[in-house]
């Protein structure tokens, strides 16, 4: 729940899913944070990470981020048989954790989910070709490592870490500001792009122009009579 005043914009960016790495080139990050996966060996490349969903404030900088949903971490390539995946995106209230990679055989190489003050670790396979994954920052999740088809870490208020040699990429956090009442927090799985949907209580009033806003549709706010009416527009 965030409260709002009269005249106030808000800005929502809707995260982008993470693409599929193919046989010449890792897949690329989603919009709003996600890692790039990283190409590989033997045509196989790493996927991208999920970019962030989140709510902001003007001036609309990440410092103005009202709500963050964290992107999850992009695959790994096929390994053995088993499709290393990256972590889920989300946690706890508050940047926690996001959940690490998986690394080849579930042994090494997975970028790390964040750990609550910055951004996840990039997996790191010693013994195995290509470079370490790439660290998660603030917002972004990280690269994978060059030549080792990394997935990319994904977007939140803290990024994932990428992965190394085949290993998923860490999944991001999400976040509520001071002030931000979080009703429910949890992890899930979206094949697709982020989600935002939007829900408007007007503790008394009448709303004209539209019951359902479209992207881009307008509608009007009116104090009323006494009585509480709901009005949903989903993004």
């Amino acid at each position: 729940i965030i409260a709002v005043t009269p005249g106030q914009v808000l800005q929502v960016n809707v995260g982008g899913r993470g693409r599929n790495g193919t046989a010449t080139a890792g897949g690329a990050g989603g919009f709003n944070g996600g890692g790039n996966g990283s190409y590989g060996v033997s045509t196989y490349s790493g996927g991208g990470g999920g970019g962030a969903s989140d709510v902001r404030s003007f001036p609309y900088a990440p410092g103005d981020r009202l709500v963050v949903a964290g992107g999850g971490g992009g695959a790994g390539l096929q390994c053995g048989g088993d499709l290393d995946r990256g972590g889920n995106g989300g946690a706890n209230i508050g940047g926690t954790t996001g959940e690490d990679g998986v690394g080849c055989g579930a042994t090494t190489g997975g970028g790390g989910g964040v750990s609550g003050v910055s951004g996840g670790f990039g997996g790191i396979c010693p013994s195995c070709i290509g470079s370490a994954g790439s660290d998660g920052t603030a917002t972004d999740g990280g690269a994978g490592g060059i030549t080792s088809a990394g997935g990319g870490g994904g977007g939140g208020f803290y990024g994932g870490g990428g992965g190394q040699f085949s290993g998923g990429g860490g999944g991001a956090d999400y976040y509520g500001a001071p002030g931000v009442s979080m009703l429910t927090e949890s992890r899930g799985c979206r094949t697709g792009d982020g989600l935002v949907t939007i829900t408007v209580y007007c503790v008394a009033g009448t709303i004209s122009g539209a019951d359902h806003l479209c992207v881009g549709g307008t509608a009007a706010l009116t104090d009323a009579a006494p009585g509480g009416r709901w009005y949903s527009s989903d993004v």
